[in-house]
């Protein structure tokens, strides 16, 4: 089956972000040898608040699997319902207006498992992109649709991946655990250049964009977990923060707990 990037097209980003995410979506689709296709989003449906999109979509083990609507039809209808029968790698989105990143992000990652790419306008760093940073807390995690993205990613392209730690308050982490978490998921390829970086700093955040700076990152990597997903405070979140203030393109990778017996291993 062959792989594809899937473009969203939004009525909630300017149309400068909207050509600068289209143009970095084909390219990256070029260099990875993939399909690119377009997935109109409708924004009949669209609320502007967090909390009703939550009920809208349903908490996880509350009525089954998420059913967030956008312009009346499920997301995952309309990924199903592409063109040709292909297996989409990520989702590529371009930078929303300010007043709707935090609610048209999370609904996306409610709404599919996908990696989710947010483009700014304009987007600095190299494409294809070769310096990644990952910003990781060091709790072990593991990836589903997001390891294939992944792989394709790195194993590419001639990239090097540099693990951003901030140590958040009354955490148990370290930055060797943030390090261990990144290769114990899979994304610790043999050839694959990989260094940490501790960043010390009073907002996770800012550390984190002071670290990306010093990497001269041309991706920005975050680990996106259920509970932080369908957190009604997702406006307020570190993710929410670095997709405002990033000068590259974020990647949303959704992640979830590993098993019990591979985290007791």
């Amino acid at each position: 089956m062959e792989a594809s990037i899937l473009m969203l097209s939004s009525p909630l980003a300017s149309a400068a972000a909207h050509h600068a995410a289209a143009h970095y979506a084909a390219a990256l689709a070029q260099f990875l040898a993939v399909r690119l296709l377009q997935v109109p989003l409708d924004d009949g449906a669209y609320s502007n608040s967090s909390s009703r999109l939550v009920r809208q979509a349903g908490q996880p083990g509350h009525g089954g699997p998420a059913t967030a609507r956008w312009g009346g039809a499920p997301l995952p209808a309309a990924i199903a319902h592409c063109p040709v029968p292909e297996q989409p790698l990520l989702l590529v989105l371009a930078r929303p207006l300010a007043g709707q990143i935090a609610a048209l992000t999370q609904y996306l990652l409610q709404a599919s498992t996908l990696p989710l790419l947010v483009v700014p306008a304009p987007a600095t760093g190299c494409l294809p992109p070769r310096r990644f940073a990952l910003a990781a807390d060091g709790e072990p995690f593991v990836l589903d649709q997001g390891l294939r993205t992944m792989h394709a990613l790195l194993m590419t392209l001639p990239t090097q991946l540099t693990v951003l730690h901030t140590q958040l308050p009354h955490s148990i982490y370290a930055q060797g655990d943030a390090l261990h978490a990144v290769q114990s998921c899979g994304l610790a390829c043999r050839h694959l250049a990989i260094e940490g970086r501790d960043l010390p700093a009073l907002e996770p955040a800012a550390g984190i964009m002071a670290g990306m700076a010093q990497a001269s990152t041309d991706l920005l990597v975050v680990p996106v977990r259920p509970r932080h997903r369908w957190n009604p405070a997702f406006a307020g979140s570190i993710t929410v923060r670095l997709l405002m203030q990033s000068p590259v393109p974020v990647l949303l990778l959704p992640v979830s707990a590993p098993p019990a017996s591979q985290r007791a291993a």
